[in-house]
C-alpha cells in the first residue's frame, strides 16, 4: 500500500483548515469520497480535490507534499496513524492529537501540539509561539505524548504543560514552562528571560546556564544522573538519535522553585 498523499495544485496563500484530513477520519473512504470533503479555505468553503491532488491508497499513512504555512491543522484531534508533512506546517498542528505521529520536515507555526494527549510530534526545523501550551480559556496545556524539535522554539512553550516529553535543541523565547504543573521539558540551547515562572511541579533541564531570580528558585550543587537514562530509553524506543551523556556530561546545579506557587518544580542546570 502507498501513503495517501496530499500535493497542492495551486499556489495556497489563505489558511487552510485540515483537521479532516488525518489517518482516524479518512480510514474506510475512496479517494473520489476524499476528494468531495468540504474543508476551509480562508473565510469560504472548497472541496478537497479543488485544492490537493490526492493519491494512494493507505489513510493510516498520510503525506502532505509541499507543505507550506498556509496549512493549518495537520494532525489536529488525530488519534492513530502517521502524517508526514513534507515542508512547513501551519499554525495548530497537531492540537489535541491523542495518539500517531507527525513528522515535520521544515518548520511549524503557532500553538503546535497545543492541548496535546499523546502521541509523537517530529519537528526538523523551528517552531513558531507557544508549542505544547494551552488553548485559550483552558486550564491545563499538554496532557501527554512528546514533541522534538530540532530548531528554535518562540516564546511561551510548555505554558501550564501537566505531563509529557518536549525536547528543544535550539534556542526558546522568553516564558518557558510558565504555569507548568507537571512534566519533563529539556532545553539543549539557551533558555529566555522569565524560565519557569509561576511553575508548581514538573522538571526543566538546561544544558547551557539559566537566569532564575533568587527569590523564586534555591538552588544547590546536583550531580544526579538516574533521570537521564529513563529519558535515553525512551528516545531509543522512538528511534531518536540523541545520547544524552556524551550531550549534557554532568549536571551543576539544581533549583527548586517556584518559591511563591510552592516551589515543588525543579530546573537542572549543566552550566552555572
Amino acid at each position: 500500500m502507498k501513503p495517501l498523499t496530499f500535493t497542492p495544485t495551486a499556489e495556497i496563500t489563505k489558511p487552510v483548515d485540515l483537521t479532516a484530513l488525518r489517518p482516524d477520519n479518512l480510514t474506510g473512504m475512496k479517494i473520489t469520497d476524499i476528494e468531495r470533503i468540504k474543508i476551509r479555505n480562508g473565510s469560504a468553503s472548497e472541496l478537497v480535490g479543488d485544492l490537493f491532488a490526492v493519491s494512494g491508497d493507505n489513510p493510516r499513512d498520510i503525506v502532505f507534499d509541499g507543505a507550506r504555512s498556509s496549512l493549518e491543522c495537520i494532525g489536529s484531534g488525530m488519534k492513530y496513524g502517521s502524517i508526514q508533512v513534507m515542508g512547513d506546517a501551519g499554525a495548530l498542528t497537531g492540537c489535541q492529537m491523542s495518539g500517531g505521529v507527525i513528522t515535520i520536515t521544515g518548520d511549524a507555526g503557532n500553538f503546535c501540539a497545543n492541548s496535546m494527549r499523546g502521541g509523537l510530534i517530529r519537528i526538523r526545523g523551528s517552531c513558531g509561539d507557544y508549542l505544547a501550551s494551552g488553548l485559550p480559556g483552558s486550564k491545563f496545556a499538554m496532557n501527554n505524548g512528546c514533541v522534538i524539535v530540532n530548531g528554535n522554539a518562540g516564546k511561551r512553550l510548555a505554558d501550564r504543560m501537566r505531563r509529557g516529553l518536549i525536547i528543544v535543541h535550539g534556542d526558546v523565547g522568553p516564558g518557558t514552562c510558565s504555569a507548568m504543573i507537571a512534566g519533563t521539558v529539556m532545553l539543549l540551547g539557551n533558555s529566555g528571560g522569565n524560565l519557569g515562572v509561576h511553575m508548581k511541579r514538573g522538571s526543566i533541564i538546561c544544558s547551557e546556564s539559566c537566569d532564575l531570580p533568587d527569590d523564586r528558585f534555591l538552588g544547590q550543587p546536583f550531580e544526579g544522573k538516574g533521570f537521564l537514562a529513563l529519558i535515553q530509553r525512551y528516545l531509543e524506543e522512538i528511534g531518536e538519535p540523541l545520547n544524552l551523556c556524551e550531550k549534557l556530561g554532568s549536571p551543576r546545579y539544581r533549583f527548586i522553585g517556584d518559591l511563591s506557587h510552592g516551589g515543588m518544580g525543579e530546573v537542572i542546570s549543566y552550566r552555572f
